[in-house]
């Protein structure tokens, strides 16, 4: 085999395994934050799309940012309320991460801008067209 088929198919083969390798990421992992609510939001989508995209993402770990609203504890976790200032929110908030670390979450204030993770658990529409989405499992970055 010559020099140049062989640079041509080690090519080929890296394309491949690259394009293999983003098809198997969930889905929510490639798409951001807007992508999801906008994906969800039921003014711009059938009820149908909205039901069967939220079974193809749900459970998946995202990676987003935004600025804490407020912390609520009990019971072994907090609540994060963030505001994501891409989209609409439902009263201050269009995220909800649950954390396990209470004294980490217990650290954060008002207006402060974060990076966290977790796994998409629940979303729910509110009256002016706005999406809060529930993320569990989560951590702060």
């Amino acid at each position: 085999m010559k020099t140049g088929s062989r640079k041509y198919l080690m090519l080929i083969a890296v394309v491949t395994l690259v394009f293999v390798a983003g098809a198997m990421l969930p889905a929510a992992a490639r798409e951001s934050f807007q992508a999801v609510v906008d994906n969800l939001n039921i003014n711009k989508n059938t009820k149908l799309h909205v039901k069967e995209y939220w079974k193809g993402i749900e459970g998946q770990e995202v990676v987003w940012s935004g600025v804490v609203v407020d912390v609520k504890g009990g019971r072994g976790k907090a609540q994060v309320m963030v505001h994501n200032k891409t989209r609409p929110s439902v009263k201050g908030s269009n995220i909800i991460i649950i954390v396990h670390d209470i004294s980490k979450a217990a650290k954060l204030k008002k207006g402060q801008n974060i990076r966290f993770k977790g796994m998409l658990h629940n979303y729910s529409q509110g009256r002016g067209g706005g999406i809060v989405i529930t993320l569990r499992e989560s951590d702060i970055l």
